[in-house]
């Protein structure tokens, strides 16, 4: 599927540059979808759901005005290649199922560790992706099916964000949120591992940083929504 999702991004990567290169003007998202349309039909169509397809598009679309550019990056299969793209297989809600205790996408059933109980949520659109270190994670969004009241949370009027530099942030009502110390840990594991050589031990090392950083963030974000019921952040420019 990885390997499909890569096929359409470059057709659609490929078709767009040449139609802005005899024209001067951009394929939309829905310029493409005239040229994709029945790509997944038949024996030997793509074993993706149409509704993926056209969300590649629009992601190329809405990646190639980000980057202001006319031809993005290709996405790589070839399994050894240095280069290769890790995988990425975007779905909408329609498109998949919850039964069992698995997610079934595409006549597939997906087997993954359920450890926040989806059955009790509305699941919505999301992707399945892979990380540096072969790992496949099923990224949704979802909102509880049945709603339950706010019990023991006193909210505040609210709070003020500055980000500082000797400390991460400090808040309004006098609270501070220091700088995480596990950077210090992994930054030093991190350069032994690129001095003696070790690709995987340093692609082990950056994905467990990732995560480490992206559970500090989410854990403060929490707390923050959980306590205040308005939060505004100071707007850092540094060039003046």
């Amino acid at each position: 599927m990885a390997r499909a999702v890569n096929d359409v991004w470059n057709y659609c990567n490929a078709l767009s540059y040449e139609h802005t290169r005899r024209t001067g003007q951009f394929f939309s998202a829905y310029d493409l979808q005239h040229y994709t349309a029945g790509a997944t039909k038949g024996e030997d169509g793509l074993p993706l759901n149409a509704a993926s397809v056209q969300m590649i598009g629009a992601e190329l679309v809405k990646s190639r005005k980000q980057c202001k550019k006319a031809r993005l990056a290709w996405r790589v299969s070839k399994p050894n290649s240095n280069r290769r793209s890790l995988g990425w297989i975007p779905f909408r809600h329609d498109s998949i199922q919850h039964k069992n205790g698995q997610i079934h996408y595409c006549g597939t059933a997906l087997s993954f560790w359920d450890s926040f109980g989806l059955a009790q949520y509305n699941l919505g659109s999301g992707c399945i992706s892979e990380d540096s270190r072969g790992r496949w994670y099923l990224n949704i969004t979802a909102t509880l099916k049945v709603a339950t009241p706010l019990q023991g949370r006193l909210f505040s009027t609210e709070v003020g964000i500055d980000l500082g530099l000797k400390s991460e942030m400090v808040l309004s009502d006098g609270a501070r949120i220091e700088a995480p110390q596990f950077y210090r840990k992994a930054e030093a594991k991190l350069g032994i591992a690129q001095r003696a050589g070790k690709p995987k031990q340093v692609r082990n090392l950056h994905a467990k940083i990732k995560n480490q950083r992206k559970d500090h963030q989410h854990k403060f974000t929490t707390r923050i929504v959980t306590a205040y019921s308005l939060a505004v952040v100071g707007e850092l420019n540094v060039d003046k």
